[in-house]
């Protein structure tokens, strides 16, 4: 993969963003299959990261970088492109809405009531055995990731935690997560956190009003 600059030469100016110069979300169309990659790029400009898709179907792939023009002026960039494995698809119907999720022995939970078209506060829940979870790693820099796909255009939006409160530790409180739902309709979030070195996923379904 390449980003060509307004001049048509590859773009090789970045600026990292939550520890990385891109950032690569790829979802399955009926959103039931996830990917986040971080590909590294050549002295060419050419990006490239390993990666292999589970399960036939139609594709939406969205990049997000911040690029650096030859002004040195900073452009952050979302930009995305549709492809399709081959082989049967039938497509699945998302999940009902629901507050929570589980995923590894952990209960995934987001609290607040999405409204479109305007900034949206949720709160980020994570619990092992009905104990919050006080232990998290730190995942490209905070708590917690989230991306969600809005269903049918597969608009894509991206969130993660507000900085804790002064005095309050990174990993010991519900952690705020500022929103903004572009349009109504269900949206599937895909929160991701690390505990132990390991990475979760977990996908819930809501509907922004």
């Amino acid at each position: 993969m390449r980003i060509a600059s307004t001049s048509g030469a590859p773009q090789t100016r970045f600026q990292l963003a939550q520890e990385k110069l891109m950032h690569v979300y790829v979802v399955r169309r009926d959103l039931a299959d996830f990917y986040h990659l971080h590909p590294d790029m050549a002295a060419d400009g050419t990006w490239s990261a390993p990666f292999t898709v589970s399960r036939p179907g139609p594709y939406r792939l969205v990049t997000e970088f911040a690029a650096i023009d030859e002004q040195s002026r900073l452009h952050h960039l979302v930009l995305g492109t549709d492809f399709e494995v081959p082989g049967p698809y039938t497509a699945e119907l998302p999940p009902a809405p629901t507050a929570d999720s589980r995923i590894d022995d952990y209960d995934v939970a987001v609290d607040g009531d999405p409204v479109a078209g305007q900034p949206t506060m949720l709160t980020l829940r994570i619990t092992r055995n009905g104990s919050p979870v006080t232990d998290l790693d730190l995942y490209l820099g905070t708590v917690a990731h989230l991306t969600a796909f809005h269903e049918g255009d597969l608009q894509v939006v991206h969130m993660h935690p507000q900085a804790p409160p002064p005095g309050a530790g990174p990993r010991d409180s519900a952690p705020m997560v500022n929103a903004d739902f572009p349009a109504k309709g269900l949206y599937r979030i895909f929160i991701q956190f690390q505990t132990d070195g390991q990475l979760h996923t977990a996908p819930i379904t809501v509907v922004a009003q």
